[in-house]
């Protein structure tokens, strides 16, 4: 036997393998926004791929990249499609980056514009 064994050992956590995004209470919309993300990323793969009996749909659009958009989206991260391919770095987000970008607009519509023109008093 070798005598130079390490007696203070400790095994690594448990936890270290759990998933990356965060699992946090959303807000309403956030909320939402999820279940029709969900929902137009397993119409579109359908539409793709058939009765996806074969194909599951992280072929399309894996779960990981899905949650990442909630995120972002719930930090105000992702406003146009230029941030979408950025920020998850999808494959085929020129094709179908735009009907996300129109997703999120249906839920989080962009605030009003800044005014142009500010009033500011004249020092005496």
């Amino acid at each position: 036997m070798i005598g130079n064994h390490d007696n203070n050992y400790q095994p690594a956590p448990c936890g270290s393998n759990l998933p990356k995004w965060l699992l946090h209470a959303l807000i309403l919309h956030a909320s939402q926004f999820r279940d029709a993300l969900y929902e137009w990323h397993t119409e579109t793969a359908t539409g793709l791929f058939g009765m996806l009996n074969y194909w599951p749909t992280n072929l399309f659009l894996h779960k990981i990249i899905l949650e990442d958009i909630v995120i972002f989206i719930d930090t105000n991260k992702i406003i146009t499609l230029q941030d979408l391919q950025k920020k998850t770095n999808w494959y085929l987000c020129e094709q179908y980056g735009g009907q996300i970008i129109l997703l999120i607009q249906c839920f989080f519509p962009p605030g009003p514009p800044p005014d142009l023109f500010v009033l500011t008093p004249l020092p005496p």
